[in-house]
């Protein structure tokens, strides 16, 4: 069916027909350049303009790459602002929790910020802090 070609290259013989001394480039047809003439050249200037324009207006302009990086940084600041508030929504949930089931708390509450004592304690003052109290009373 197929038969083999039986050839014998002789090492030789290859080596005469192309060497590294010997070869040369022949450059294909479309690589030759043609001079443009001076409506190609007008296209030509015309389509760089407008992709240079076009390049501005994406970069620079109104939606252009500039502003998309800054509202990608507002985006990131007002998501960890809204990831603080969560935080501390959640605490003041606990310490609303807090006041309203821990009579403890409650107690401690209003020690600290209304200055209640309870009935087994006493108040005492001292003389310092009784001449800062008479002036800040005005006498009138």
């Amino acid at each position: 069916m197929f038969r083999k070609k039986n050839r014998s290259y002789n090492l030789d013989t290859r080596k005469s027909i192309a060497n590294h001394n010997n070869i040369q480039f022949i450059e294909p047809a479309f690589y030759k350049r043609n001079e443009l003439s001076s409506k190609q050249k007008l296209v030509r200037a015309g389509m760089l303009l407008i992709l240079l324009g076009l390049l501005i207006r994406i970069v620079f302009m109104n939606g252009g790459i500039i502003e998309l990086q800054s509202k990608k940084s507002e985006l990131k600041n007002k998501f960890e602002t809204l990831q603080n508030i969560k935080k501390e929504n959640i605490a003041l949930k606990v310490e609303i929790d807090k006041i309203q089931n821990d009579k403890s708390y409650q107690k401690k509450l209003a020690r600290d910020h209304l200055g209640f004592i309870s009935e087994d304690e006493h108040l005492i003052l001292f003389e310092s802090d009784l001449s800062d109290s008479s002036k800040e009373v005005d006498p009138q």
